[in-house]
């Protein structure tokens, strides 16, 4: 997965962790829509591309190791099974 080092303009309002910063009025109310001159002055910050490529080698890494621990808990409850079936009521 590649990141874009700067982002489109539509990109900062798909922001999830950007969106509900500009989506508030003074007060503190939802606005239900928004156009692109209302944030295009808006600073988003971003992290350097080698920062996003290693957590993404870290997401990537816990993936496998959450597959790996699913695979390890599925054999060891076969296992139990296959004792308890073994050694009977």
């Amino acid at each position: 997965m590649t990141f874009p080092s700067v982002l489109p303009d539509d990109a900062r309002l798909a922001s999830v962790v950007a969106r509900p910063l500009f989506m508030r009025q003074e007060y503190g109310e939802i606005i239900k829509h928004m156009e692109a001159h209302q944030i295009e002055n808006l600073a988003v910050p971003l992290i350097p591309d080698t920062e996003i490529r290693a957590i993404d080698e870290m997401i990537r890494r816990a993936w496998l190791l959450r597959d790996d621990a699913n695979k390890l808990e599925r054999d060891a409850l076969s296992r139990l099974q296959a004792l308890f079936a073994r050694r009977g009521p």
